[in-house]
């Protein structure tokens, strides 16, 4: 099984959290994903980096995962592809 080790710098982490923390589902779903019929996954625009991310509701509680960060002008369908080709069958 492969293991993978995220860097995320302080300075990032603290401006995502103050952005999507209090308004988690005001950002919208990616336009690109609503195409290939993923609903599910909204997108934050930051910093020329673009960040995919599900809020899910459990319980009274909000969770926000961080799915996919892509910088510029990367293809969103091929990022998922290649995500989904890495990870063990």
């Amino acid at each position: 099984m492969n293991t993978f080790a995220l860097s995320f710098t302080d300075v990032a982490q603290q401006s995502l959290e103050d952005q999507v923390e209090h308004l988690a589902v005001g950002y919208p779903v990616s336009p690109q994903l609503s195409e290939l019929g993923v609903l599910h996954y909204r997108e934050l625009n930051t910093d020329g980096y673009r960040i995919f991310y599900e809020v899910m509701d459990s319980d009274g509680i909000t969770d926000i995962a961080v799915l996919l960060v892509l910088g510029g002008k990367k293809s969103v369908e091929q990022a998922l592809i290649r995500y989904c080709l890495l990870q063990p069958i």
